[in-house]
């Protein structure tokens, strides 16, 4: 099973894993969310705030949350996780763990690649250094904002800078899938692939669990140049 989902990952950049996390973590966590607290995040105009700025921001449209992979009911869910993708890189680890807020009314969209590739010293990497983990703590449809992403984009090199710029954004939506997944099931992709919250078009808020899987090497490599940590 391992196998077929890595398999997947590697031809079209992503995979959905049904049924994977238990619900009742899903459910420990949803009770949780009232501990939830913005670290970064963009306001209603799409303006960035990272951590040391964020008391300048008016009301935010899409925020993320203090590292939560030391709350009991998030360590079972990474846990979930680490067995999904067992083999596949070694010694696998959980490098972050946060949630990522999508509030009601939120229209922008910006496509962007992730972690490690955004940096430097691996963007011309097309090796699979680790994946991103999407774990829905709400139904993910259309409405809500459901996570955009571009099937196939791994295989392309994505300007960093031109993503934030948003010179990406039209083919973006041009090509652009959004899966539909229920509390339990899992979006794990490549992080080269170009991918971005959609607006949430409900007035409910949307939420995900966001966990970063790699090697314990590479994961001390990443501190010494992610904001994640620097900040």
């Amino acid at each position: 099973m391992g196998q077929q989902i890595l398999n997947t990952i590697k031809e079209q950049g992503y995979c959905i894993v049904r049924n994977a996390i238990n619900v009742e973590d899903i459910e420990g966590l949803n009770y949780l969310q009232r501990y939830l607290e913005p670290q970064r995040g963009h306001d209603y105009t799409a303006k960035y705030f990272p951590r040391k700025t964020l008391h300048e921001a008016g009301k935010l449209a899409i925020w993320w949350s203090q590292q939560v992979i030391g709350w009991e009911c998030v360590k079972s869910i990474n846990q979930s996780l680490l067995d999904v993708t067992q083999g596949w890189f070694d010694n696998n680890m959980i490098y972050v763990s946060d949630v990522i807020t999508n509030e009601p009314g939120n229209q922008f969209v910006k496509p962007h690649i992730d972690t490690p590739y955004r940096f430097d010293q691996w963007h011309e990497n097309f090796e699979l250094l680790g994946v991103q983990c999407i774990v829905p703590l709400c139904n993910f449809n259309k409405d809500n904002g459901g996570t955009g992403i571009y099937p196939g984009s791994h295989l392309k090199n994505w300007i960093v800078k031109d993503c934030y710029r948003g010179v990406y954004t039209e083919e973006f939506l041009a090509n652009v899938v959004q899966p539909e997944m229920n509390p339990g099931d899992v979006l794990i992709y490549n992080p080269r692939v170009l991918h971005s919250t959609m607006p949430n078009n409900t007035n409910i808020t949307r939420r995900a669990l966001l966990t970063h899987i790699t090697t314990r090497e590479l994961a001390e490599e990443m501190k010494l140049v992610d904001n994640v940590y620097l900040e």
